[in-house]
């Protein structure tokens, strides 16, 4: 099998128009999928859903702001009391944490306040009656502009965990020293810093400005060329889903809701690969780890997909994202289910997120090496003896 693609470029150009969910260019862009599957000889469905814009609009600016206001306070009580800016600042860090890693508690703010509709679009490739293993191969079809393009936002973060970290150390040592060990003014700057990038997080809004080339037009046009493929030569022992979500860019609306919908009905060893953000230069990024500790999403499913790539001498590496941002793989791996994403690391991220999102600022060859990196993964996951787990 041999990735098409020219034909994943120009359905990526045809969805790349503003399509925040819900809007007419999420209408459209669905179409386009649809026939596309059709075309293909497959049935798709769609699959409905409802979730609260309320995580994204509310919960997470307010969350960001109290904690700045923690940092703040444990900033400017340091050089009275090292320990009462200790317990300020531990205080602010635990009450952040579970925002970098997914959580039960998150996902349930999908159901609060007044609910939005979402469409999925499912379609199920015939499978072998003697299937042992289930691939969900994912890739969202939403886009949405911002204030702040990825890389603020992951600087943003980064200012903030470094921050908070250079704030627990001086305050640490200082309640063990009983007094300053480092310098009160290194602690405003530090404290400063991390307050600011989380108010600069909080700032961030969103609308309808981005035709979404990078994210995510390209990763549907990769999935949809997958489905023309699997669709002429079906895998051998995996049943495959591929799965185009809707609102990922609402909080992983999309695919949270097809997982609490269909979860119990995955089958055995089930495993999601999704799609994000590819044709940004740079490497194709493995994202397999997430969030503050660490949490690992599918250690041998990474790891076959860099052997694969060590083949076909890709130019791939692993990533650990520890906040700032968030995938569709994340409420899989939430559940146990090992998942990945297949992202760029390049400069072309700068870009997402704003009207310049355009598909003549792509990076073409690294969506096609991602088309073969998933070509390959997928028929590698179909010939292990045993499936992954």
């Amino acid at each position: 099998m041999r990735f098409q693609a020219e034909r994943a470029h120009a359905d990526a150009v045809a969805i790349a128009f503003p399509r925040r969910s819900g809007s007419e260019g999420s209408a459209r862009a669905r179409g386009h999928i649809v026939a596309q599957l059709r075309a293909a000889g497959l049935d798709p469905i769609l699959d409905p859903f409802t979730f609260s814009p309320v995580l994204m609009e509310l919960a997470l600016p307010l969350a960001l702001l109290a904690v700045a206001g923690v940092v703040l306070a444990a900033t400017f009580t340091y050089p009275s009391s090292p320990a009462t800016a200790m317990a300020l600042l531990l205080l602010g860090f635990l009450a952040g944490l579970p925002a970098t890693r997914w959580n039960r508690g998150i996902e349930r703010l999908l159901d609060r306040g007044v609910q939005h509709e979402g469409i999925n679009v499912v379609v199920e490739i015939p499978a072998p009656a003697d299937a042992d293993r289930h691939l969900i191969l994912m890739a969202h079809y939403d886009s949405k502009s911002q204030s702040l393009p990825i890389p603020a936002r992951m600087a943003a973060a980064f200012a903030v965990i470094g921050g908070g970290v250079f704030l627990c150390a001086s305050a640490f040592l200082g309640t063990l020293a009983r007094g300053h060990v480092i310098p009160p003014a290194s602690v405003l700057v530090a404290g400063s810093l991390s307050a600011i990038g989380l108010l600069v997080l909080g700032a961030n809004r969103s609308g309808n400005a981005s035709p979404g080339a990078l994210d995510n037009a390209t990763g549907v046009g990769i999935l949809l060329e997958m489905a023309r493929q699997l669709s002429e030569t079906p895998l051998s022992r995996t049943r495959v889903t591929l799965l185009f979500t809707d609102a990922e860019e609402e909080g992983l609306a999309g695919a949270a809701r097809f997982l609490q919908s269909h979860g119990d009905a995955l089958g055995p060893a089930p495993l999601v690969v999704n799609l994000d953000t590819l044709g940004a230069g740079g490497a194709i990024g493995v994202l397999s780890h997430f969030g503050i500790p660490p949490v690992g999403t599918g250690a041998r499913l990474a790891q076959v997909a860099l052997e694969v790539a060590a083949e076909e001498r890709l130019d791939v590496r692993s990533v650990y994202l520890p906040a700032g941002a968030a995938t569709d793989h994340y409420p899989a791996a939430y559940r146990g289910i090992p998942a990945l994403t297949l992202l760029s690391v390049g400069r072309g991220l700068r870009r997402v997120h704003t009207p310049a999102d355009i598909p003549s600022r792509v990076a073409w060859e690294g969506v096609d090496a991602a088309g073969r990196l998933l070509v390959g993964l997928v028929h590698r996951v179909d010939h292990l003896e045993q499936p992954l787990s």
